[in-house]
């Protein structure tokens, strides 16, 4: 068992020393953690894991917060592109908030002076460094008419529940302190029109911002539902039931009345009947199947797909008993798995054409340069940055 020194057992001066010491030790460590996320976030190791993004992994898995998370990803894919910002962060000369607002701006020219411009430099300073090499145009001057209190809560008529110009996002559950916290880029584009919030057990706050044609839509629901039924709670639970059945019948062949003759099956194709897909997404529960070494199963419910376990090219046939749902991170590692990456990535025409290496769909090749390592030259980031 590791032993720690009790701080309050050490003089003003040992104690400032071993604070110094720690911080030192601390940016080394977070230098070190991120070199190997890239690594993972690379090799698409979080699928094994039963996680279906690099996100899901580091706050499922490695228990980071959103935050932390989506900054710690955000750093580890700059550091694979610019290996130097690993130096500068296990010199404590950048902060992670910095490498954060400086990866909008950073490309091959600039990266090494405009890092070496941030270094040491607090936030705000940074972002005046990011403002100058990516200048935006003034925002426009304009009037805003505000709700009256409490305008937005569910249940409020339409005629009072939508600002003429949208207002401040805020994250889920989150308070106005915290509205500017930053998500991962899937999850900041899924939120980022509108909040879902607990008030109490059974209630929630729904809020966004809605164009004119939608309120126009809104208010002619509302006259057609007649008296008694107008507010918007019975309005979006009336239309989102409809959506949800449409939707279902589109992607799970889902259906009240089943057809009473099944027609024949098509042969040579990756066509799935309906009834086998009903059957598939009632069993799985609309949820990924796959379950990693551990027995820890993906929680993804979006961008499922269907997966043939014996694979369709080999003979897979489209019954119930060989098809099941895997969410298209590990429906592309099945795949792997059963064709090998660099087929797949030639498949998918991601092969890396200065390398011929495959990569991951939408994750960036890894740098190639040949560094020093304790003597020895190989490939990739150095362990000494």
């Amino acid at each position: 068992m590791t032993r720690h020194l009790d701080p309050k057992s050490l003089s003003n001066d040992q104690l400032l020393q071993r604070v110094q010491s720690l911080v030192s030790r601390s940016n080394r460590g977070l230098a070190e953690l991120l070199w190997h996320l890239a690594e993972v976030d690379a090799r698409g190791l979080y699928r094994e894991k039963a996680c279906s993004s690099m996100f899901a992994y580091c706050t499922d898995r490695l228990g980071f917060s959103e935050n932390a998370a989506y900054t710690r990803i955000t750093a580890a894919r700059l550091a694979r592109k610019f290996p130097v910002v690993l130096r500068h962060i296990a010199n404590g000369e950048l902060h992670l908030s910095a490498v954060k607002i400086l990866a909008k701006v950073l490309t091959m020219e600039n990266h090494e002076q405009v890092l070496a411009q941030a270094s040491g430099k607090k936030t705000d300073a940074v972002r005046m460094l990011a403002a100058a090499l990516a200048p935006k145009p003034d925002v426009p001057a304009l009037i805003r008419k505000l709700p009256t209190s409490g305008a937005a809560e569910v249940g409020v008529p339409a005629q009072t529940a939508f600002a003429t110009e949208p207002a401040p996002r805020a994250a889920v559950g989150s308070t106005p302190s915290s509205a500017a916290q930053k998500l991962r880029p899937d999850e900041r584009a899924r939120r980022e029109s509108g909040t879902v919030a607990p008030l109490r057990a059974d209630r929630y706050k729904v809020q966004f911002s809605a164009s004119a044609a939608l309120r126009e839509k809104i208010q002619r629901a509302q006259e057609l539902m007649g008296p008694g039924r107008r507010d918007l709670e019975a309005v979006f639970d009336r239309a989102l039931d409809e959506l949800i059945t449409a939707l279902e019948k589109k992607k799970w062949g889902k259906t009240e009345r089943a057809q009473r003759k099944v027609r024949a099956r098509k042969t040579g194709t990756r066509y799935i009947p309906n009834r086998v897909r009903r059957e598939v997404a009632e069993r799985d529960g609309g949820r990924c199947t796959f379950v990693d070494e551990d027995g820890r199963r993906c929680d993804e419910r979006r961008a499922l797909e269907f997966h043939h376990q014996h694979a369709f090219a080999l003979g897979g046939e489209a019954n119930t008993e060989n098809i099941r749902l895997l969410c298209r991170a590990h429906n592309a590692l099945e795949a792997e798995r059963d064709f090998g990456a660099e087929h797949m990535n030639r498949a998918r025409g991601n092969l890396d054409p200065r390398s011929g290496r495959g990569r991951l769909p939408g994750v960036q090749p890894r740098p190639t340069l040949r560094v020093r390592d304790g003597g020895a030259v190989r490939a990739g980031l150095s362990a000494r940055w």
